[in-house]
């Protein structure tokens, strides 16, 4: 795994931040061969989490977070951090919701970091969301 991913899940991990790696990212770690150019993070959305969110992201060298405010992250549902990674924050994901993703999910070490990756199934749920024709609206924060 990249410095930079490593850095940034060692940062949320810090700040005690509740997500859960899903998408194509999620997929590649199960083992699935896929080309992805973001960071999909399905998010607990209350206001303390995305403080803490906005934190990490700080301390991991986005400076994209600076300038985040975190209602409109809560109010959007896709924010956008793009710097020299771009992660995408979720709040909702059809067919999956983030307090099943976190009860089924996998604590995975990857270096200095951990990793909270979506269970096989949700990652794949997601992902075949994410790859349809499924309409969403982002918000660059």
């Amino acid at each position: 795994m990249q410095t930079g991913l490593l850095t940034l899940f060692a940062c949320l991990e810090r700040h005690d931040v509740r997500y859960v790696l899903v998408g194509g990212l999620a997929a590649v770690l199960h083992g699935v061969p896929r080309a992805t150019f973001d960071v999909d993070l399905l998010l607990d959305a209350t206001l303390p989490n995305v403080n803490r969110l906005i934190e990490a992201l700080s301390e991991a060298g986005f400076e994209t977070a600076g300038q985040a405010d975190p209602h409109r992250v809560l109010a959007a549902p896709i924010a956008t951090f793009d710097d020299a990674l771009r992660v995408d924050v979720l709040l909702a994901v059809p067919g999956l919701t983030f307090d099943d993703a976190w009860a089924h999910h996998e604590a995975r070490p990857a270096g200095p970091a951990v990793v909270r990756l979506a269970s096989v199934d949700s990652g794949v749920a997601c992902t075949r969301c994410r790859d349809s024709s499924c309409t969403t609206v982002s918000a660059v924060v």
